[in-house]
């Protein structure tokens, strides 16, 4: 009976840290992660810094107001950055930015029409 409580755990153990055995050691570059990093994860830093607000700004307001100044930001960020991109001024960092709002921008009206 012993024998057998030590084989099966032995088993188990050997089938879960198995799996610690597949990780991709060749490289020293951290694991990707994808662009959605939770409800306040650091994706929310980018584009806050990319429409000129911090989180201190946005503390203390409601979920709504909130929402509304997020969105006229973002919208006059998109106007400023536009213009630059037409007045052919825009840097590569703004290019970055200018990308990043109007993907939120997009999924923001995406999710209206939903």
């Amino acid at each position: 009976m012993k024998r057998t409580t030590l084989l099966y755990l032995t088993a188990g153990l050997l089938a879960f840290g198995s799996t610690t055995l597949l990780a991709d050691t060749t490289t020293n570059e951290p694991p990707a992660t994808t662009h959605h990093e939770g409800k306040h994860g650091g994706g929310n830093k980018e584009f806050l810094h990319a429409i000129g607000l911090t989180q201190s700004d946005l503390k203390g307001l409601s979920k709504e107001d909130r929402r509304s100044k997020i969105q006229s930001s973002a919208e006059a960020a998109e106007t400023a950055l536009k213009q630059k991109e037409t007045a052919g001024t825009i840097t590569d960092s703004e290019k970055t930015d200018l990308a990043l709002i109007e993907k939120h921008l997009a999924h923001g009206k995406k999710k209206a029409d939903q």
